[in-house]
């Protein structure tokens, strides 16, 4: 909905979720895909682009959709400790979230 606001506003599916989108298919020819009218050639290319971002996600039912701030734990999320981390250039990739409470 955010980076890809023109599709956004021009899909007729709203307020379906992810799973939703997934489960109607979001390949090529997908029925994920509906809009309020024909795209413009612009706006196919943003098609392409989401559809490119979206092939390397897995949705799984048993697991929980979940997001961890780990560099602050003790402080929780905040703006300074993103920048003092971006500054230190101490990227941690954290693919795995466990013992989420």
């Amino acid at each position: 909905m955010d980076r890809f606001r023109r599709m956004y506003d021009l899909s007729i599916h709203k307020n379906l979720s992810m799973g939703e989108m997934h489960a109607l298919g979001w390949g090529e020819d997908g029925e994920a895909w509906g809009w309020r009218r024909r795209l413009l050639t612009w706006e196919e290319e943003l098609v392409v682009e989401i559809r490119s971002l979206l092939t390397n996600i897995t949705l799984q039912d048993a697991e929980s959709d979940v997001w961890l701030w780990r560099p602050n734990i003790g402080d929780g999320y905040i703006v300074r400790g993103v920048y003092q981390m971006l500054m230190r250039q101490e990227m941690h990739n954290h693919d795995v979230v466990s013992d989420v409470p």
